[in-house]
């Protein structure tokens, strides 16, 4: 029986295999949320210390931006971010149309560079995403060749947050916003002003405090303990 099952183990990681990286070429790429479409080419294109982010339309200069700080904080590398054209290695971010992609789809192709392109901004940063998770799963942040055309199913993805009766310090909220755009969702929802469960307080509206527990250098009083807020 232990055979069996051995060799039944054995045979489903073999056709894992084949189909995951048909006539040798690289397999998907893990993402969240899983790319739509994949064209898988062989070989591993190798972001290095001499790899520049490069960009032709000013339009690109805050994601540029944005990218070589996150590859900085993640990896410790500096990718200095230039106009001009791309050489190989680079990181190349470019403004195209396509109808297929709408406002936030994009297009990654790695060959002998790396190409993130978008008829928006939006949708060059979120294949900046897709970039860094792949970038974060590879030694070396090697990325590995072949094409990548990606649009999200739903144009609001997000994530609500209640912080009525719960304090939260602004730096928690910066750091999830972080952590909210590396998945690609683009909206917080902060539920910000609420009352108390009214039966901790006898059941009396008048008795029971309505504030909220973000953290306000404008408004500190309104994140006391006994604070009121209408």
């Amino acid at each position: 029986m232990k055979k069996t099952i051995l060799a039944a183990l054995a045979l489903v990681c073999a056709l894992v295999s084949a189909s995951a990286a048909p006539g040798g070429t690289n397999p998907k790429p893990f993402v969240v949320p899983e790319v739509r479409q994949w064209q898988g080419s062989k070989g591993v294109l190798n972001i290095t210390t001499s790899s520049r982010i490069v960009v032709a339309d000013p339009a690109l200069r805050a994601v540029a931006d944005s990218l070589a700080a996150d590859w900085q904080r993640m990896f410790g590398t500096a990718l200095e971010v230039v106009s001009g054209k791309a050489a190989a290695s680079d990181v190349e971010l470019k403004i195209k149309a396509d109808r297929r992609l709408g406002d936030e789809g994009y297009t990654m192709t790695a060959d002998s560079r790396l190409t993130i392109s978008s008829p928006t901004p939006t949708g060059v940063y979120w294949g900046t995403r897709t970039l860094l998770q792949i970038a974060q799963q590879t030694p070396g942040q090697a990325v590995p060749k072949g094409k990548i055309t990606d649009w999200p199913d739903y144009p609001v993805r997000g994530l609500s947050l209640d912080v009525g009766r719960k304090f939260f310090p602004l730096d928690y909220v910066d750091d999830l916003v972080k952590v909210l755009s590396y998945y690609k969702i683009n909206s917080l929802r902060l539920h910000l002003n609420d009352n108390g469960f009214p039966y901790y307080f006898a059941n009396d509206w008048g008795k029971t405090y309505a504030a909220f527990r973000m953290e306000s250098d404008t408004f500190p009083g309104l994140t006391s303990r006994d604070g009121y807020y209408t």
